[in-house]
C-alpha cells in the first residue's frame, strides 16, 4: 500500500493481480488511518478494530453483520503517470 495526498484528500493505492486500487485512507468504520494496517492479497484490515475490506469491491469482508463500504476512487495510468480521480 502507498499512501499519497491529493487535493487535500488521503488516499491509498494498491495493486493487486495487475490491477491498481484507489480508495481512501480513512477507514468508514471508525476513520482510523489505512496507512497504518495492512493489505493481503485484496483484503484491506484496519489498523484499530481489524474490520476488513475487498478493495476489488468495497464490500466489508469481516465482520460480516456490518454495513460499511470502503469509499473507492477511479484510477488509471496513462504514460506511466497514475490519475486518481476525485469528485
Amino acid at each position: 500500500m502507498t499512501a499519497v495526498s491529493l487535493n487535500r484528500h488521503k488516499i491509498i493505492l494498491t495493486r493487486w493481480d495487475g490491477t491498481l486500487y484507489a480508495f481512501s485512507a480513512e477507514c468508514p468504520h471508525a476513520s482510523a488511518d489505512f496507512s497504518k494496517g495492512w493489505i493481503s492479497r485484496y483484503k484491506v484490515t484496519c489498523p484499530d478494530h481489524q474490520y476488513c475490506w475487498d478493495v476489488r469491491n468495497g464490500r466489508i469482508l469481516w465482520p460480516d453483520d456490518e454495513n460499511y463500504r470502503l469509499k473507492k476512487y477511479p484510477v488509471k495510468v496513462e504514460d506511466g503517470i497514475v490519475k486518481v480521480k476525485i469528485e
